[in-house]
Parts: C-alpha cells; structure tokens; sequence
C-alpha cells in the first residue's frame, strides 16, 4: 500500500512539474510570437504609449486605419481591436490590462450586439487572456465569474490552450509587423456577398454584460480617460430597435456613440465588404474617413 501511495505522489508530482516546465514553454513562445493576438496583446500590455486607442473585435480591427485618423486628429493612433475577442469581458480585461502599463487620453470601443445581449457560451472568447491571470484582480474576478478561474490555477499550460497553434503560427508568418499601427487590412474577396442578412429587431439582455459595460465606462471616466463608442458598418439589416439599449447606454452615460450600422452606411455597396460582417481595405478607408471626419466635427464642437 505504502508502495501505491509513493507512485501516486510522484506521479502527481511528475504531472505538476510536466505542467508548470510547459507552461513555461509556452509563455516563451507567447511572448515572442508574431500571431497577430499575441502581437497586439504584448503590445497594449507592456509597449503601448499611444493618446488614443481602439478597442474591440475583428470589426474593430478591420474597420479602422489607424493612420487616418492619426493624421486626421494629430494624435498618435493604435487600433488595438483583436480578432475573436467576441464581447464586452474581453475587452474590459484588455482595458484592465493596458492600464497597468498606460492610460490613454481617448479610447473608442467598437460594440455589437455580442456586448449587450444574451449568448450561448458568453465567456468562450476570454480564453485568449488566460495567460494573463494573476496580473490583475478585476480581470481574474472575470475568470471567476466564468467558472474557469480554477481550472487554469490548476494548470498553468491550460492557459494556453486556445492560442498556442496561433502562436506557433506566428513564428512562420509575422502577422503582427504587417499590421499598420495595429490595422489589419483585408484583401478584396473574389466575389463580394450577394445577400445582405437581416439581424433581429430586438434581443434578451445580459445583465452581467451590462454590469461589465457600466464598470468599462466608469474605468475610463475614474482614469480620466474620454470614451466615446462606434457601431461600425455590416452588410446585415439593422432595424431601428436592434441597437436600442446601446444608444440608451451611451445616454445614460454621457458617452457619444456613432451607429453607422443601422444608418444602412454602404448597405448599396456590397463591393466594399469582404464579407457580411466586415469591409475589405477599400471599404475601411472610405469608412474611417467618414468616421473621424464625424468625431474631429463633434470634438472641435464638444471639447473646446
């Protein structure tokens, strides 16, 4: 029996030792990776020094020239939209995080309905960041509002679960230094969509999305920080109610929001899109010109 317990032990000894020499693998690759979330993260983390940063998913990154509006505002620009990143958990950790390094003067936060409203499997996205835990208290309180927290004390390889192939990925092909201030411009489709979808008039509210919506807000104004939010184009319908409880949001908070989407912005031009749910380059310039020409207009109005 004695014999049983000693293999027991050393085999969970083995395990934990196993576990923590390639977790420790992995944060090395992580932390020299050229994929494109491992990039922006090390980036908005620990290099970050722009006035102004963007935030959000895919639609974020794709949508937004960093460059144009930097030329546009005289600040320096750094779109820091990451691919996936899915909802308003993720980018209230990203925010947590960037602001243990800097605080930016302006942040514009791309949102959708994944912020707001009710989804199977809402945390999925927060995955990406679990390298990150232990960095800072409010994000870990995510991961434990997620169910996850423990898992990934349990394993620190765990934590790298959902981007090591990215990460290796980006060894091969350095997607972070093709990005133009964090920008990543999507090449012309063959073929642009030929049907414009219709999205719901209305949805079910997550009220712990809204809590995580109300503490981003009150993050960036308790870091004198100004907000401001972006609904940016789609080749989908939006009725006029879709994105209600945003546009009540933002009045309740004093926070400008600018809705292209249910606006109907480039909803004749499927040409520009490179997809239903995101402009190819052509498209993204067109759109960034028309959206900082609106913010410098409200700026120069509003922040005299």
């Amino acid at each position: 029996m004695k014999k049983v317990i000693v293999l027991i032990l050393a085999v969970i000894a083995g395990c934990f030792i196993a576990d923590r020499i390639g977790s420790n693998v992995c944060s090395a690759i992580h932390e020299h990776s050229d994929g494109i979330t491992a990039f922006k993260y090390r980036y908005l983390f620990s290099k970050c020094e722009d006035e102004m940063v963007l935030m959000g998913t895919s639609r974020c990154e794709a949508h937004y020239v960093s460059t144009i509006i930097q030329d546009s505002l005289n600040l320096s620009v750094y779109n820091g939209g990451i691919d996936a990143s899915g909802n308003i958990f993720s980018h209230y950790a990203t925010l947590c995080l960037l602001l243990k390094h800097h605080t930016p003067r302006y942040i514009g936060l791309e949102l959708s309905v994944y912020d707001f409203a009710q989804m199977p499997d809402p945390f999925n996205t927060l995955t990406y960041l679990a390298p990150y835990i232990g960095y800072d208290e409010d994000v870990d309180e995510i991961f434990r509002k997620a169910g996850t927290y423990w898992k990934y004390q349990l394993s620190h390889l765990y934590r790298y679960n959902a981007k090591i192939m990215a990460d290796l990925a980006g060894y091969a092909v350095p997607y972070g230094k093709s990005a133009e201030n964090g920008y990543l411009k999507k090449d012309k489709q063959s073929v642009a969509p030929e049907t414009i979808g219709t999205m719901p008039s209305t949805y079910i509210i997550d009220t712990l999305k809204v809590h995580y919506l109300n503490a981003f807000a009150k993050k960036c104004k308790d870091n004198g920080i100004f907000l401001f939010c972006m609904i940016s184009p789609s080749y989908d319908k939006a009725e006029t109610t879709t994105y209600s409880f945003l546009h009540d949001w933002a009045k309740e908070n004093n926070l400008w929001l600018f809705d292209y989407h249910t606006k109907g912005l480039f909803s004749n031009s499927p040409e520009l899109f490179y997809d239903n749910r995101h402009l190819w380059n052509e498209g993204a310039v067109k759109y960034t010109n028309i959206f900082v020409r609106d913010l410098k207009e409200k700026m120069q109005k509003n922040l005299k």
